[in-house]
Parts: structure tokens; sequence; C-alpha cells
């Protein structure tokens, strides 16, 4: 009687389907208060719909809809065990969505909507991964004709994540890897503008870390990598302007650290590394301007509580600050005018640089600090000024 029920279902399902001309759908339902639901409009849409294991009835309260409006548009749902939800919802022409949630995967939830045309969404929650959530919206702003990209895969005993990425224009990548033992990792990738990249990584032994990525303009860059034994690791980017590059690292049992970088003009680039035994340290890099640099390495047993603040406002200024085997030290330097350098680099403890430039173009300063309790600080104003300052002890 149970059988006559499910099949009786399953074809008034599959009848009361709405098709146009050329359209495509495929409903493979396997276990228990499974529902699918499917509208294609326009012409050679094709939809995909798998719900259920092979062997045992455990799959179980999955929910898959696909909405498809346009030409062209292709979407892939796969669940397996129980209660899942995917969504896909595609308007234009030439959209691709895959979503896959697999065995053993619990709780979870995939979005995808894309407008536009070319646009491609691939979503993986897979292996012993719960209370998952992954959201993808795509749109363009124009026909262009190169759409955008997103990817992201949460797989291997990965647990409590959320992945979020929103991009609008031509031609944007964003992936987003929560892979390996990662647990209430967050991941966000916000993107405007046309040809931008934004790579998010949070792996093998990565537990409640947060990564942010916003970025609008054109040809811009953003990686952020939390990995080997990291957690509770914050990193935050936000680029505006066109041809900026940012890159974050927290890795190598690397716990409770801070990055933040905010870039405002064109073709800046900034650097902060937090690896090597790092933990409750703070880098913050903001520039203003165009052509301006700046690198912030706390390493190899930078230990704890080091701050390094670089804060750059003119154009082709270049600014490095290194942190290295020792702890609660600080770094400032400010550079408000064109051109200039700065190197400072610290060792050992609770040891103290400020820089300030400011004025006109062409200033350098080199400070090395090793040792305990060393304080400089170095105001340069004018044009071409040098300044070189060695504590030690």
């Amino acid at each position: 009687m149970k059988k006559n029920v499910f099949f009786a279902a399953a074809f008034t399902l599959i009848a009361g389907m709405t098709f146009a001309q050329s359209n495509t759908s495929t409903v493979n339902q396997k276990g228990m208060n499974q529902t699918a639901k499917v509208n294609q409009m326009g012409s050679t849409n094709s939809s995909d719909v798998k719900q259920g294991g092979t062997t045992m009835p455990v799959s179980r309260d999955n929910w898959a809809e696909v909405e498809q409006d346009g030409t062209g548009n292709q979407s892939s749902i796969k669940q397996d065990n129980r209660r899942n939800q995917a969504y896909a919802t595609q308007k234009g022409a030439d959209n691709i969505a895959m979503q896959r949630q697999d065995m053993r995967a619990n709780d979870n939830l995939a979005v995808v909507e894309q407008h536009g045309e070319r646009n491609s969404a691939d979503q993986l929650q897979s292996g012993v991964s719960n209370s998952n959530s992954a959201i993808i919206y795509q749109g363009q702003d124009g026909n262009g004709a190169v759409g955008n990209t997103a990817r992201q895969y949460q797989n291997t005993f990965s647990g409590n994540n959320a992945a979020l990425i929103e991009q609008t224009g031509d031609n944007n990548y964003a992936e987003q890897d929560q892979n390996g033992i990662s647990a209430y990792n967050t991941a966000k990738a916000y993107q405007s503008g046309d040809n931008n990249r934004a790579d998010q990584t949070q792996s093998l032994i990565s537990a409640g870390n947060e990564a942010m990525i916003m970025q609008s303009g054109d040809n811009n860059s953003a990686a952020q990598t939390q990995e080997y034994v990291s957690a509770l690791n914050n990193a935050y980017i936000n680029q505006s302007g066109d041809n900026n590059t940012a890159d974050q690292r927290q890795i190598w049992v690397s716990g409770a650290n801070t990055a933040e970088i905010m870039q405002v003009g064109d073709g800046n680039e900034a650097v902060q590394y937090q690896q090597g035994v790092s933990g409750a340290n703070y880098a913050g890099a903001l520039q203003t301007g165009n052509g301006n640099y700046a690198s912030q390495y706390q390493q190899d047993l930078s230990g704890a509580y080091n701050a390094a603040i670089i804060v750059q406002s003119g154009d082709d200024n270049n600014a490095y600050q290194v942190q290295t085997q020792g702890g609660a030290n600080y770094a400032e330097l400010t550079q408000s005018s064109n051109e200039n350098y700065s190197l400072q680099q610290q060792e050992g403890f609770m040891n103290s640089s400020v820089v300030t430039q400011m004025g006109s173009t062409g200033n350098s300063s080199t400070v090395f600090q090793s040792g305990m309790g060393q304080m400089s600080t170095v105001m340069q104003n004018g044009r071409n000024n040098t300044a070189t300052v060695t504590q030690s002890n």
C-alpha cells in the first residue's frame, strides 16, 4: 500500500511540472518524505534532481526546488541522507548551477540564484558534513559575454560552517574552500564590478575562523588562507578601485589573530602573514591613493599581543613591518605624501617603534629593534630625508 502511495505521488509530481518546448527535467527520489519542485520556462533548459541513497531509506526530509527562466540553463541537485535543502533559481541564458549534498550531510542548506548570462555556480557539501550553509547570488550589470563564476566546498568532517558569495558584474570569480576537519568557520565574499577574484580557504584543522572579502571596482584580487591548525582568527579585506591586490594568511599554529586590510584607489597592494606559532596578534593596513605597497609579517614564533599598523595616504609609498621571535611589540607607521619608504623590524619583547612621514616626497626610514623594552620615534617632514635606527640589548 505504501509503495502505491509513493508511486502515485511521484506521478502527480512529474505530471504537475510545467515545461516549455525542448526543456528537459529528471526527478529521481528514494526514501521518505522528500519533495521536489521544478518549474522551467523558455527553451533548452535542463534540470536533474536526485534525492536519496541506494541501499537504505534513511534519506528523508529533503527539499529541492529548481526554477529556470530563459534558454540553455542547466541545474543539477543531488542530496543524500536527510533534512537537506537545495534551491536553484536561474534567469537569463546559459547559466549553470551544480549543487550536491552528499552522504551523512545533515541539516544543510544550499541556495543558488543567478541572473544574466553564462554564470556558473558550484556547491559541494559532502562527507560527515552537517549544519552547513552555502549561498551564492550572482548578477550582471549588462549583457556581458563572460558571466561570473562561484565555487563553494564544505567537505570531509566539516560542520556548522557558513559560506556566502555575492557577485555583480562580469567575469568575476570567487572560491570558498572549507575542508579537512573544518568547523564553525564563516566565509563571506562580496564583489561588484568586472574581472575581480576572491579566494578563501579554511581547511585542515580549522575552527572558529572568520573571513570576509568586499571588493568594488575592476581587476581586484583578494585571497585569505586560514589553515594548518588555525582557530579563532579574523581576516577582513575591503577594496574599492581598480587593480588592487590583498593577501592574508593565518596558518601554521595561528590562533586569535586579527588581520585587516582596507584599500581605496588604484594599483595598491597589501600582504599580511600571521603564521608559525602566532597568537592574539593584530595587523592593520589602510591605504588610500595609488600604487602603494604594504606588507606585515607576524611569524616565526612571533608570540602574542604584537600590533602592527600601517596608514598610507598618497601615491607610490612602500611600507614593511616584521615582528618575529617575541611578543607584545608595537609598530606604527603613517605616510601622508608620495614615494616614501619605511621598514620596521622587531625581535624580542615589548619594543615600540613609531614612524611618521609627511609633507613632501622621497623620505626613507629604517628601524631595527631586538631585545626587550626598546623605544623609537621617527618623524620626517620634507623631502628626501633618511633615518636609520638600530636598538638592541
